[in-house]
């Protein structure tokens, strides 16, 4: 009898912790049963949004850098062809000095500063000439004034030597040095950053009568990746 009244009187594992956590203090509560699984939630939602965060930047920024250089890629395609497309066109009929010029003079006002240079490269000192886009007016440069510079336009680079009728080459990024003299309004030391388009003129019978070279001002091309870069971007 005394050994049933003991059993009765004993509480079990699961009720004595019980009781003992009614004795617990709410602050002691929250800090064992509360914070624990909230630090353990933000902890794994900060892990699978940084995963996936850094994912998406990266790739946000990588359409967007990938966007900005096609774009501009794009851009200067487009320029250069239409600098292929003037060459083509001028060389369709046989060159003089008043055809060079005159075309200097008219893309200067429609196209600005693209064009720093135009040469004709014929057979003969006589027939050959260039004009240099200087500020607001287009100068003959007189050929010993050529000579006396660098990379002059009267050297025909080898990748244009057997071009053929519309066909146009193009050079690597050329420095140009035009020495001081006294053509035009006054003395000028030209130094410009060239690239080259090449091409044969040919008459109607098919026989080469000389190299046609158009100049453009690399500094244009420049302008065009700033314009990309800038808050006037076509992009935006």
């Amino acid at each position: 009898m005394l050994r049933l009244l003991r059993r009765s009187n004993r509480t079990g594992p699961s009720e004595a912790y019980l009781k003992g956590l009614s004795d617990w203090s709410i602050r002691k509560k929250l800090l064992v049963f509360l914070i624990p699984p909230v630090i353990v939630i933000l902890g794994a939602t900060g892990l699978v949004l940084n995963v996936f965060s850094n994912r998406y930047i990266d790739m946000a920024l990588g359409r967007s850098s990938l966007t900005l250089t096609l774009a501009q890629a794009h851009e200067i395609e487009t320029m250069l062809e239409g600098c292929r497309e003037d060459i083509v066109a001028l060389a369709h009929r046989p060159m003089t000095r008043e055809r060079l010029r005159n075309f200097m003079e008219a893309s200067a006002a429609a196209r600005g500063e693209l064009y720093a240079e135009a040469a004709f490269v014929g057979e003969g000192a006589d027939n050959q000439y260039v004009f240099l886009k200087s500020g607001d007016t287009v100068e003959e440069v007189p050929a010993d004034v050529v000579q006396k510079g660098k990379n002059g336009p009267f050297v025909v680079s080898r990748k244009a030597i057997g071009l053929q009728r519309g066909q146009v080459s193009l050079s690597d990024l050329t420095a140009v040095y035009y020495p001081p003299t006294g053509f035009g309004v006054q003395p000028r030391q030209h130094d410009l950053s060239l690239l080259r388009l090449t091409t044969p003129v040919i008459d109607g019978e098919g026989r080469l009568n000389g190299y046609l070279v158009l100049s453009v001002d690399a500094r244009q091309l420049r302008n065009v990746l700033s314009l990309y870069n800038s808050p006037r971007s076509p992009l935006l």
